[in-house]
This record gives C-alpha cells, structure tokens and sequence, in this order.
C-alpha cells in the first residue's frame, strides 16, 4: 500500500480539495467517485496501476505524473516511502497538458520537497 497526500501549501491550502470540491457543489458525483476510485487504485498499486487500469496514468515532465479520471487530471509526484503527494487538478480541454498547469506542478512539488525535508 501506498500513502496519499494531498499537497499544503505555506498559508495551509490544499489545492486538491478545491478542486474535488467543485464536484461536489455542481452535483457531478459520478465523476468524484471516478477520481475516488483512480485515487484508490493509485494508493493500491502505486506506478503498476496501468497493469491493472490502462492508461491510468502517464509522466507528464520530470517528476510530475498525471492520473486520468476520464477528462480530469490530477497532478502529482513521488515523494519517498511511498509516499505519492497530490498536487492539484484541472478539467483537461486540450490534447496536450496545458504548459502552466505542468509549470504549476513543479512549482508545488518543489515547495512540498523543500518543507518537507526540514
């Protein structure tokens, strides 16, 4: 089993929940149970989730990894001891992942890194 963090920011913001929350208001529950579910799945098998869910994820740039619930993407690294951290997530429009949200990512993840390894 692997851990699942959601990412903090400094100020105690978790982009993630945010994001999962606009299901949640928008009564769109069938896809918050999907991402439930890829979430899950990743916690269980970790990067040997496409052996049992094709195409479930795909390395973006780096470290940075997406999961794939249908149209939505969840950004997010490994940090250590199985430890996967969360990053945010946004509704992907376009074939290729938009170059802020990437460039977003490794922002997140090197801020997560740096106060994480105090």
């Amino acid at each position: 089993m692997y851990k699942i963090r959601y990412y903090k920011t400094s100020t105690g913001h978790q982009p993630i929940r945010d994001f999962l929350q606009k299901f949640i208001d928008n009564n769109k529950q069938n896809e918050l149970d999907q991402i439930k579910l890829m979430i899950d799945n990743l916690g269980k098998y970790g990067f040997e989730i496409n052996s049992h869910s094709p195409n479930s994820i795909k390395k973006v740039q780096g470290e940075i990894w997406e999961l794939r619930p249908g149209s939505n993407r969840i950004l997010y690294f490994y940090l250590e001891d199985n430890t996967y951290i969360l990053l945010h997530g946004f509704v992907k429009r376009t074939q290729k992942t938009p170059k802020k949200e990437i460039e977003k990512a490794l922002i997140e993840a090197k801020d997560c890194k740096r106060r994480n390894s105090k």
